[in-house]
């Protein structure tokens, strides 16, 4: 499991930046699912001729050389307050886009889906700290997002 804080360990600085930044959720459990299928599963809820879904496959989300985990920008820059949507300004990014679900909702697609997934990307938010249920591959991240703007530099890996 990961571990990252929201907060940076001056909490000066933290006070100067939470007056320009708000996070967007809430504490709690959420899970990453592929945009892709969410729309077939909208799909599925609205039209009785769809006879079934394919299981939800989040290993997209994987690095390829160690397996671990790689959060798409658009959550990061989402999750930090960064950007108000979660889905606006990506017509210049080419990897994998998901969408966040609370765990309430996660629970009623496997309900739905009789448990069709094998690997699943779940986060929980304590309101300072980020807890993933894969640990995150910072050596493959190719988006740089750690280092990129001073509101990025508070998630730090602890």
């Amino acid at each position: 499991m990961s571990k990252l804080s929201l907060l940076p360990h001056n909490n000066d600085t933290f006070e100067n930046d939470q007056k320009h930044t708000c996070f967007p959720l809430i504490s709690g459990m959420y899970n990453l699912i592929p945009r892709c299928w969410l729309q077939l599963y909208r799909k599925f809820l609205k039209d009785p001729m769809v006879a079934a879904l394919p299981p939800v496959d989040c290993t997209n989300l994987l690095c390829y050389s160690h397996g671990l985990l790689v959060i798409p920008p658009h959550v990061t820059d989402f999750i930090l307050g960064v950007k108000r949507n979660l889905l606006g300004n990506l017509f210049d990014y080419h990897g994998e886009v998901v969408e966040i679900v609370t765990a309430e909702e996660w629970d009623e697609i496997n309900r739905l889906c009789q448990g069709g997934t094998d690997f699943h990307v779940r986060f929980c938010l304590d309101g300072e700290t980020i807890f993933w249920n894969v640990d995150i591959c910072h050596a493959c991240d190719p988006y740089n997002y750690y280092t990129s703007s001073a509101v990025r530099n508070r998630v730090a890996v602890l």
